[in-house]
């Protein structure tokens, strides 16, 4: 009985082991890897009770990598939206400056 006890506890401890490193890749902002390592986790032990753990931390870093994602599509448009008002407003340099060379219209 004291050996299965050991194992038993020996388990427990590498198992809150992974889901703590699983959690400091969230914490630090390893989206990915913590993905990664949920997803790992996840596929053989599928219907333990253990595995609800790492459902909530895929859950999290696929909330927070999503939204990380979307935070940097957002200042892709608003450069783009940039470039696409200003590019016009460019484009007639070259035509202001000829204009002021050639001096005032007879217009």
């Amino acid at each position: 009985m004291p050996k299965s006890l050991g194992l038993l506890a020996l388990l427990l401890l590498v198992g809150c082991t992974s889901v703590r490193s699983t959690q400091k890749k969230l914490n630090s902002g390893d989206y990915d890897a913590a993905i990664e390592k949920a997803l790992k986790e996840l596929r053989p032990n599928k219907t333990k009770k253990s595995a609800q753990d790492y459902v909530l931390l895929l859950h999290e870093a696929f909330l927070k990598d999503q939204e990380r994602d979307h935070r940097a599509l957002d200042k892709v448009k608003t450069i783009l939206n940039w470039y696409n008002v200003n590019q016009p407003i460019n484009s007639l340099t070259p035509w202001t400056s000829v204009k002021k060379k050639s001096g005032p219209s007879s217009h």
